[in-house]
């Protein structure tokens, strides 16, 4: 206390500071999960001894995995989609929660929107195709429902590179890009 005005010496404004700069010397950033090679290296190590990632799963992605099969979490260039499924076709679920950024005023609408579809152009131009469902209250039509949408999604991924699916309390209403 009486040398450094501090209980424990690394909390002094000194031992911060140097910390910080030694820190962005080595990683680039003042704390090292900033850092996208060691947040994969984070990443893949959570994967190999735990089985699990560090991206957060709703329910719904749970069931949707479980009804379509696939690879859950699965890694295009930069970004992750929900579920890889057969023939490059990447299935995207938007539930409640999707837009959590907007809602917390993290971020604007437009900022969202632009983020989402840079990662939509990046996805696509790795020569995958996007299936979506939008469900903004969480709600989902049964099975047998979902796995005709997956039929009707893959005859217009055909055509299409995007399609997309809304659902809003069960009733169906459907949108190609």
């Amino acid at each position: 206390m009486e040398r450094y005005g501090v209980p424990v010496p690394i909390l002094s404004k000194e031992s911060i500071r140097k910390s910080t700069l030694t820190k962005i010397k080595r990683y680039g950033t003042p704390y090292p999960l900033q850092n996208p090679d060691i947040l994969e290296k984070c990443r893949e190590t959570m994967r190999q001894s735990t089985g699990k990632d560090l991206i957060p799963i709703s329910k719904n992605q749970y069931f949707l995995h479980d009804l379509y099969g696939g690879i859950l979490n699965y890694k295009v260039n930069s970004r992750y989609v929900d579920i890889l499924l057969d023939d490059n076709i990447c299935f995207e679920y938007d539930g409640g929660g999707h837009r959590l950024n907007v809602y917390k005023g993290k971020l604007t609408d437009e900022e969202f929107d632009k983020k989402e579809a840079e990662r939509e152009i990046e996805i696509v131009s790795c020569g995958y195709k996007i299936f979506r469902i939008i469900s903004r209250r969480d709600k989902l039509p049964d099975s047998d429902v979902l796995l005709k949408i997956k039929d009707v999604a893959y005859n217009k991924l055909k055509t299409f590179d995007v399609y997309r699916y809304y659902t809003y309390d069960n009733s169906e209403k459907s949108y190609n890009v």
